[in-house]
């Protein structure tokens, strides 16, 4: 998928960017609930694009969902510069509340992409690992 690409400070996919503007920026603040989920290892979208944070989050899991846990970030855990660059984008989706949840595999689930294993646990999650994230969602 494409996602913030960003490659020597540039932006190679303008997705992020394009939906950090103050139109789309609005519609996102019409909904009364925004969840991010975000895989944080095995996968091909990186955390950082996935919940919208510049920095790794601590992973403990929820209650009843061992593959997922709840993400808690400090007021202004992003750098302030970076003007127009990725963590400008990042800093303005940020300004909208998320609720962001961090999932994590370890072992077996490792074997595969975490993608795959939420996205296709019915056939490709011979261990069942994606189970507890889909019902979380």
């Amino acid at each position: 998928g494409k996602e913030l690409v960003v490659r020597d400070g540039k932006f190679v996919a303008p997705t992020l960017l394009q939906l950090s503007a103050a139109k789309p920026l609005s519609a996102l603040q019409a909904f009364q609930c925004r969840v991010l989920y975000g895989n944080l290892d095995h996968d091909m979208v990186g955390w950082g694009s996935s919940l919208l944070c510049a920095r790794k989050p601590d992973f403990k899991p929820l209650e009843g969902s061992p593959h997922v846990g709840e993400v808690l970030l400090e007021a202004g855990s992003l750098p302030k510069s970076d003007a127009g660059g990725p963590l400008e984008v990042l800093r303005r989706l940020a300004s909208v509340e998320w609720v962001r949840h961090a999932v994590l595999f370890g072992g077996s689930a490792a074997d595969a992409p975490a993608h795959t294993a939420i996205i296709a646990h019915a056939t490709q999650d011979p261990h069942g690992c994606g189970r507890d994230v889909c019902r979380h969602v």
